[in-house]
């Protein structure tokens, strides 16, 4: 069985690339602070919460048949990547190679890709819970913490508690509380929230496993919640 990517939808192998072998692809380096003391030998270290992008290299041949021009046009900015072997999720990428693309296909058919990801795969299906007042415990898969969307529908003030960390937020009808944006708004994507937002949400993670979301509504009526996620790989 061949092996073969897709990019924003376009398969490989339609394209006519050849993918000659597997990438390495190496998990995420993760951030991590340096402290020096004075009067103190070496060094303390503080583990960041945040990963650095990472570069995937796909080496490739062109076949005969393939078209330079539409191969060129397709393989270039940002979108989604997914490989054949990895049916269940996707990378945010960019791709911006400084080589001269076209002197590559022309000249010599076998061509590398250089693509820049986000220091994350996610899942390809986002999935969704309604959630009730109250502690819910949810699982999640994955190997490292994502970033939820909460959806609230009602009016007044809710305090969310999400694996001990907490946020509030007072609104009328609706909220859309993106954790990854880091952004509050109304459901039509317009209306902002921030100003009625309390907390820090950064701190709104789900982890791999059982996660704990409580909800209380501090005052007014809640008609919904539900949370929206993609679980997330190093």
């Amino acid at each position: 069985m061949s092996i073969t990517f897709n990019f924003n939808l376009k398969n490989s192998n339609e394209m006519g690339i050849i993918l000659i072998k597997k990438p390495t692809i190496q998990r995420a380096e993760r951030d991590v602070e340096k402290i020096n003391i004075p009067g103190r030998s070496g060094f303390l270290t503080r583990m960041k919460k945040t990963y650095r992008e990472k570069t995937i290299e796909l080496e490739c041949v062109l076949k005969e048949s393939a078209s330079i021009e539409n191969v060129c046009a397709w393989l270039t900015g940002m979108g989604k990547l997914s490989f054949s072997w990895e049916t269940d999720r996707e990378y945010t990428v960019v791709i911006a190679n400084a080589i001269p693309f076209e002197e590559i296909l022309k000249n010599y058919k076998n061509f590398i890709i250089t693509i820049d990801a986000q220091p994350f795969a996610h899942s390809k299906i986002e999935k969704e819970l309604n959630l009730n007042v109250g502690t819910n415990a949810i699982n999640i898969a994955g190997t490292v913490y994502n970033n939820p969307t909460l959806l609230i529908e009602g009016s007044g003030t809710f305090k969310i508690s999400v694996n001990g960390k907490d946020i509030q937020i007072e609104t009328t009808d609706n909220a859309n509380i993106d954790c990854d944006l880091l952004n509050a708004c109304k459901n039509d994507l317009v209306t902002n929230l921030n100003n009625k937002l309390k907390g820090n949400l950064a701190d709104i993670t789900l982890l791999p496993g059982q996660n704990n979301i409580n909800i209380t509504v501090v005052s007014g009526t809640l008609l919904s919640f539900r949370c929206k996620y993609k679980e997330a790989y190093l």
